[in-house]
């Protein structure tokens, strides 16, 4: 009955929550000659199968006289490159992939921790090539490797699943590829190897989770800001807030300020676009959004959010918003630069902030003019990224509220109240002593003696 029990609630689960087809899984690439096309290291936690294809996999295929060796085994994990690799290891040797190690010493090596389904992509550059392509599925077929230095040739080796444990079979994979890449070196011909899988053989969170990304509810999705802007340098920016309030007030002395207007804003359709202030060489990049506003006071309002991306330490950040608006009673158009807070994640990481905050102009100042106004944004559920952005959802979230909150601390305080008191309470019985002598109807009466 319980297996019943398992076998059913493992269908509700594939038909309820499926997990996404596409898989993730490392790649490998060294050669051993200066020739070779110079590879990019990845930007991105994720290269795609798209990006893989063109930005890695084309500049090899289509090099004169190229030998490409691609060593394909069944399923493969980053955390089997780290775990069985000793990669923490300080005098390591590699570990099952000791020979692997010493290849990707080489210069001009790169490693792509993970790839979406490469093998999709080696299969479309294999029936692409123009040069000849050959399969080898067995050690003994290495002896009859034989590569003309005239063409260009693709070499294609299926490493088995031969060993009784993980860590055996790959470092049997490791031989082989040691051995046919000997074969390789010794007819003095240059290559390129490739050394990845069809599949994974552990899957994450990221590619099993297949719940909402976007911490926002429906009802209110409509009533938001949504924008999703991919700028000329291919960078591109998601941003959701569930409500944008702004407020105008007028400086009328020194010490007394008058509200001029106060209430939420939705965005026109479709306006979002990259701001004029976009440098790709210095990584800053901007989106702006106009929004319509039902009211007598603003005749127009623009905001820009200006981001700053960061390759060296893989980050990005808000480093600016600003506000452009036009008033109905003088017609006047102003650019004002806002306070902004601290808003920065990680590649591959959105921001989320339940509180947005309220931001407000730098340069405040109290000269009391017809003039001088004070513009005030107030953000809801505003969650934003800047890089790393996959099928249209955000990243992992890295939230403003740190893990301390007011109720987890008032929780751990009435916690401690309560083991004190538990502790108290057991010492209070641990020192409870017990009679040591009893009466005994056939002795001598036992006297007390009681000394006022």
């Amino acid at each position: 009955m319980a297996n019943v029990q398992k076998i059913f609630s493992i269908f509700v689960l594939l038909i309820f929550n499926p997990i996404s087809a596409t898989i993730s899984v490392p790649v490998l690439i060294w050669s051993n000659h200066n020739d070779a096309p110079e590879l990019p290291m990845p930007t991105s936690s994720q290269v795609s199968t798209e990006d893989f294809r063109n930005i890695y996999l084309k500049g090899i295929s289509q090099s004169k006289h190229e030998n490409i060796l691609i060593f394909i085994q069944n399923k493969l994990s980053l955390e089997d490159i780290t775990h069985y690799g000793d990669v923490y290891s300080s005098d390591t040797d590699g570990g099952a992939f000791h020979n692997v190690q010493t290849y990707l010493e080489q210069p001009g090596s790169v490693s792509l921790p993970s790839v979406e389904n490469p093998h999709k992509a080696l299969l479309d550059v294999t029936s692409d090539f123009k040069g000849n392509v050959v399969e080898l599925k067995t050690p003994e077929d290495i002896s009859g490797l034989k590569l003309s230095a005239k063409d260009s040739n693709i070499v294609r080796i299926t490493l088995p699943d031969t060993g009784d444990s993980v860590e055996e079979r790959l470092r049997n994979n490791d031989a082989f590829v040691s051995s046919v890449v000997d074969r390789v070196q010794q007819s003095g011909l240059p290559y390129t190897a490739l050394y990845t899988a069809k599949g994974a053989s552990r899957i994450s969170f990221d590619e099993i989770y297949t719940g909402r990304h976007l911490l926002a509810v429906d009802d209110d999705i409509n009533n938001g800001t949504f924008l999703n802007v991919t700028c000329g340098n291919g960078t591109r920016i998601m941003l959701y807030a569930k409500a944008i309030k702004i407020s105008l007030y007028k400086i009328t002395s020194a010490n007394k300020i008058e509200t001029l207007y106060n209430s939420s804003m939705l965005p026109q359709q479709d306006v979002a676009e990259c701001a004029e202030i976009i440098n790709a060489t210095s990584g800053v990049v901007g989106i702006s959004v106009n929004y319509n506003i039902m009211a007598e006071v603003f005749k127009e309002v623009t905001l820009t959010f200006i981001f700053n991306i960061s390759k060296n330490t893989r980050t990005w950040d808000m480093t600016g918003l600003q506000v452009n608006y036009t008033l109905n009673m003088n017609n006047t158009q102003q650019l004002v630069d806002m306070k902004v807070a601290s808003i920065a994640s990680p590649f591959g990481f959105s921001y989320h902030c339940s509180n947005g905050g309220a931001y407000v102009e730098k340069n405040v100042t109290t000269e009391v003019n017809p003039d001088n106004f004070v513009v005030r944004l107030n953000f809801k559920e505003l969650q934003v990224q800047a890089y790393g952005i996959k099928n249209n959802k955000f990243g992992r979230v890295n939230d403003c509220q740190g893990f301390f909150t007011i109720p987890i601390l008032s929780g751990l305080f009435m916690t401690a109240i309560m083991a004190i008191i538990l502790f108290w309470g057991l010492n209070m019985i641990t020192s409870l002593k017990t009679m040591d002598k009893f009466d005994d109807p056939k002795g001598k009466n036992i006297t007390v003696n009681v000394s006022e």
